[in-house]
């Protein structure tokens, strides 16, 4: 089994990968992107309502995709190198490298871009764009770049990967886009 892609911590196990999300509150619902051709993705997790651990086993066996999967594996897949671009674009050009910053949100861009035309890939490419417009000068990502590349991607890095009602998680963030959008 591939790494998992993710923005929660990883570390490799034995037999394995172990993905510590922390806390789930209610209703909460936390999306990790698997890569398996075919075995057994094992999960574990501390239950509050029994006060076990539970294990279950996932089988994962070949087929083809329906149009609707497909899509819905091309958007996560997009989402999380969004994410993954915008917290490395922050880290370059928080070492002076602002040409490789742009380099990765173009990057993912091109390969937002390439999965189609959707509503939340417009959605990436819209943020991916408002990020670039921030890394045009060391001032531009001292006073926005640096808190809107580390917000949006920690917040792509966490959202629901396939079809919600809304393309944020909650409200709050729904209300801290909308804020920042306006800046």
């Amino acid at each position: 089994m591939a790494r998992p892609r993710t923005q929660f911590p990883v570390a490799a196990e034995v037999d394995g990968w172990r993905v510590d999300i922390s806390d789930l509150y209610a209703e909460e619902r936390r999306d990790v992107l698997v890569v398996m051709t075919e075995g057994v993705a094992k999960l574990r997790y501390y239950s509050i309502i029994s006060s076990e651990w539970v294990n279950c086993e996932l089988a994962c066996t070949p087929r083809e995709l329906t149009s609707d999967e497909a899509a819905a594996v091309d958007l996560s897949v997009a989402r999380e190198a969004t994410a993954a671009a915008m917290l490395q674009a922050n880290e370059d050009a928080a070492s002076g490298r602002l040409a490789e910053a742009r380099q990765n949100l173009q990057g993912a861009l091109a390969q937002a871009q390439a999965v189609g035309d959707c509503e939340d890939i417009r959605r990436l490419q819209l943020d991916l764009g408002e990020c670039l417009d921030t890394l045009q000068t060391p001032a531009d990502y001292q006073s926005k770049g640096s808190k809107k590349l580390k917000w949006m991607g920690g917040g792509h890095g966490k959202q629901r990967s396939r079809g919600t009602e809304c393309a944020y998680t909650n409200s709050v963030q729904r209300s801290m886009k909308s804020a920042a959008s306006a800046m």
